[in-house]
């Protein structure tokens, strides 16, 4: 624990705007910082074991931790309904099969965390409960758009309301909507979350280093696809092509195919987030 927080307060204090350094700590099989923290149950045993108080206070716990390594920002908790098998890609990271349950808890955990000065994520937009795979190892889908909004969907209608939070996209494709691209780097699923829910926040995507991403572009373009279409942030998990990727991107909007408007707007979101009032573009 030193030497993480050595590190991430060395991150911290080496910019004059501090980066948001995050992590994965949904609870059961998807928690980084057990060593540290301890065992906290997965979403699934929280939904049916625990009250959203609980709940809460679990997440606040996280957040006081994660907050003292500097880390703050958390990519959780999951919003996608499911009543798949535990191990399934969703699976026992879901709350709950019923999509109001969810909002419940999803919102006590990301209460939690705002208690801990910790951003909570809200992932996988726009659901990923019944996908038919893990896109970290292949392409997959998810039921139709007009499913999700019937249940997957129905989390987001609440939970975005819960500010300061942030989105996360799936890389699954999604009949109906992105025309067999993958979410995260298509321009209906930001329109989607922007027009039709309201949400003028943060969107990242998931990693673009998934197998779902890489099998038909190489991160650079998946990088710049992403940010075209809307994301604010990129995500994957390699600093190795940073510098090309940084290159492309410059001369994406050199060219006018990121439209420099665009970066500000983002650029706005991710100062406001982390409470930087700076006037862009002006």
């Amino acid at each position: 624990m030193v030497v993480l927080l050595a590190i991430y307060t060395g991150l911290q204090f080496a910019n004059r705007i501090p980066p948001f350094l995050d992590v994965d700590q949904e609870g059961g099989r998807v928690q980084r910082l057990i060593d540290i923290t301890g065992y906290l149950p997965s979403a699934r045993e929280m939904g049916q074991t625990m009250t959203p108080a609980e709940v809460k206070k679990e997440a606040r716990a996280i957040g006081r931790t994660m907050a003292k390594l500097s880390l703050n920002m958390n990519l959780a908790p999951v919003v996608d309904v499911s009543d798949q098998d535990s191990n399934a890609v969703i699976g026992d990271r879901s709350f709950s099969d019923d999509p109001e349950k969810v909002t419940v808890f999803a919102d006590a955990f990301a209460d939690g965390l705002q208690q801990s000065d910790v951003v909570p994520v809200v992932k996988h937009f726009p659901g990923l409960g019944d996908g038919s795979g893990n896109t970290d190892f292949q392409s997959a889908t998810t039921p139709r758009l007009s499913d999700l909004r019937n249940k997957d969907l129905i989390p987001y209608e609440t939970v975005l309301k819960n500010e300061p939070i942030a989105v996360m996209t799936t890389n699954a494709a999604v009949p109906g909507l992105t025309s067999g691209k993958p979410a995260s780097i298509s321009a209906a699923t930001y329109r989607l979350l922007r027009e039709d829910y309201g949400f003028d926040g943060v969107v990242m995507t998931d990693s673009l280093s998934a197998a779902s991403i890489q099998a038909d572009r190489s991160l650079s373009l998946a990088v710049r696809q992403a940010l075209i279409a809307g994301a604010d942030i990129a995500l994957w998990d390699s600093l190795g092509e940073a510098k090309q990727i940084r290159k492309n991107l410059t001369t994406a909007v050199k060219r006018g195919l990121l439209p420099e408007q665009q970066v500000n707007d983002s650029v706005a979101r991710i100062l406001a987030l982390k409470g930087v009032d700076l006037c862009i573009g002006r």
